[in-house]
């Protein structure tokens, strides 16, 4: 009967079911949830709506489930500046040399302390050679881009402070 109103381009809906849907929406004076109706149709909304869970599901599920599982099996790694690794040298550096204070006051072994100190040292000596690279490719690309002079008077002062700094 379903594929005879198909057929005839009427509504997938047999005759009999409208009939059915507006007599109790007329005797109870309420609507019925879409999930009702499905329900009571008949194989072929059944597969209907399958098939366009189906691909809902595909649709937006996949890119979805792919873009979570690419999140979760992605790496931690995150490149530093050589001006934040310098930083943060420092900063260690700090801290060991007021360790090596107090262990030397307290007359114990500072030989730990030295060498993390002097692998510290050579790690700062490559990253300030680095950073007045970048320094130097900085300014190229503001005399290239022909920026205003305020721009690179600012960068030069800032290169100045730096290297006094150092």
């Amino acid at each position: 009967m379903i594929l005879n109103n198909i057929l005839r381009g009427e509504s997938i809906f047999s005759s009999t079911y409208k009939a059915k849907k507006l007599t109790i929406m007329n005797s109870q004076n309420t609507t019925t949830s879409l999930i009702t109706h499905m329900k009571d149709a008949g194989i072929f909304m059944r597969i209907i709506a399958f098939v366009i869970i189906f691909a809902h599901t595909a649709v937006i599920g996949a890119p979805t489930i792919e873009a979570i599982s690419g999140e979760i099996n992605k790496e931690n790694i995150t490149e530093q500046s050589a001006e934040t690794e310098l930083s943060e040298h420092f900063i260690t550096t700090i801290e060991k040399l007021a360790l090596l204070k107090q262990l030397r006051k307290e007359g114990k072994n500072t030989d730990t302390v030295l060498g993390e100190l002097s692998i510290l040292q050579s790690k700062i000596e490559s990253l300030d050679k680095t950073v007045m690279e970048n320094f130097n490719k900085i300014e190229v690309d503001l005399k290239e881009k022909k920026l205003p002079a305020v721009i690179l008077k600012r960068h030069t002062d800032m290169v100045n402070h730096y290297t006094s700094k150092s």
